[in-house]
């Protein structure tokens, strides 16, 4: 276990929280966390997403990215969905980007 592991354990620890259990039905509010490897994967996310609207859900959505040149800028833009990549996190495995964090 390294220093970058030791402290976010640290991190998780402190953070308390209240957890209760919603499905669908009941769910006002959802966070989607997914991975990006190529259109496809964010052509699915991007349904799901969909669907939850439909549901009347308010969604945020943030993806990681793999290989952010590969796939292009198509996600620039998109409301409520945030992307990063191994770019946007430090030595320690912290988000360096301010509106994901």
């Amino acid at each position: 276990m390294g220093l970058k592991d030791f402290i976010i354990n640290k991190k998780i620890k402190r953070n308390k929280r209240n957890v209760k259990f919603h499905n669908l039905n009941t769910a006002k509010n959802i966070a989607v966390l997914y991975c990006i490897k190529n259109k496809t994967d964010y052509e699915k996310v991007k349904k799901f997403i969909s669907y939850l609207k439909e549901k009347k859900i308010n969604v945020s959505a943030l993806g990681f990215v793999f290989k952010p040149d590969e796939i292009g800028n198509i996600y620039l833009g998109q409301s409520g969905n945030h992307f990063f990549s191994e770019k946007h996190i430090n030595k320690l495995g912290k988000i360096k980007e301010e509106c994901i964090t």
